[in-house]
């Protein structure tokens, strides 16, 4: 009987320590994500605000929404926008980015 206990301890101990290494390995790149984010997000909204077009936006859009844009009503949308007046200034980006594993499917970053 002890060693059967001995057995479900030392399980229990590594099953808790691969938990803990993999939320250590999370919290690492979801640090590294959100640095690589902001960086983005600083580097090319400037771009895009100070030419706001659709052609411009395209430029850095993923094919999805690239897609979903393309339209008259997404052109109407950009005329919209650039009424709104000249780009000044952008402060410091804010927000996270999130990881999602599921077995079976793709990792999605967001």
């Amino acid at each position: 009987m002890k060693k059967f206990f001995k057995i479900v301890l030392i399980v229990c101990g590594v099953l808790f320590l691969a938990i803990v290494i993999f939320i250590g390995i999370f919290a690492i790149k979801g640090t590294g994500l959100d640095n690589e984010s902001k960086e983005y997000v600083s580097t090319i909204l400037p771009n895009i605000c100070t030419e706001l077009t659709l052609e411009n936006f395209q430029q850095y859009a993923h094919p999805s929404l690239q897609e979903a844009v393309a339209t008259e009503e997404g052109e109407k949308l950009f005329v919209m926008f650039s009424q709104l007046g000249k780009y000044k200034s952008m402060g410091e980006p804010l927000g996270q980015a999130n990881m999602r594993y599921n077995a079976g499917e793709e990792k999605v970053i967001s």
